[in-house]
């Protein structure tokens, strides 16, 4: 049973975020020992409802989440980054560099990636809010496709912004 099913909502790149956090309350009173009448917590079922929940709270690992049930999971052996994007970003990769060499100011690199991060979310949410179970086979793989593009490209544009800011996250 995936994280959807558990929680009785449709597999989406976009959850309803009150829907979600209803279902998860329901679940953790069904496994709450003064609800479910047993004696101690079911750990199995509490850990499920606690990782489902974070799972699905979090746009990111939605993405990747839907990936792995679709059999489309990231790794560096199936999913290069397209080779367009990494051209557009040689040049910020040359700015971030030239900052980290003269201790410049990052905050024109900054703002050039909460840019870049912006345009690639445009890009991709018409593709992502289009997704539904019903499609066909063949119109689900297109957009998986896009998803993975979508996700590969936001975390390689976090992981320029943590090396400028020597940060874990943005």
């Amino acid at each position: 049973m995936n994280y959807f099913e558990y929680y009785g909502l449709e597999a989406s790149f976009v959850v309803d975020k009150k829907a979600l956090r209803k279902a998860y309350l329901d679940k953790s009173r069904q496994v709450h020992p003064d609800v479910s009448g047993q004696d101690v917590i079911d750990e199995h079922s509490a850990s499920f409802n606690n990782e489902a929940y974070t799972i699905l709270n979090d746009d990111m690992a939605i993405v990747k989440y839907m990936l792995d049930i679709h059999d489309m999971p990231i790794d560096a052996k199936n999913a290069p980054m397209p080779q367009d994007f990494l051209l557009e970003m040689m040049d910020l990769n040359e700015a971030i560099d030239e900052v980290q060499s003269n201790g410049g100011s990052a905050e024109e690199c900054k703002a050039q990636i909460e840019s870049i991060q912006s345009q690639i979310i445009e890009r991709h949410k018409a593709e992502l809010l289009s997704f539904t179970p019903s499609m066909t086979d063949t119109q689900k793989h297109e957009i998986l496709v896009q998803a993975r593009n979508y996700f590969l490209k936001m975390n390689y544009v976090k992981r320029l912004y943590e090396n400028l800011n020597g940060t874990q996250s943005i």
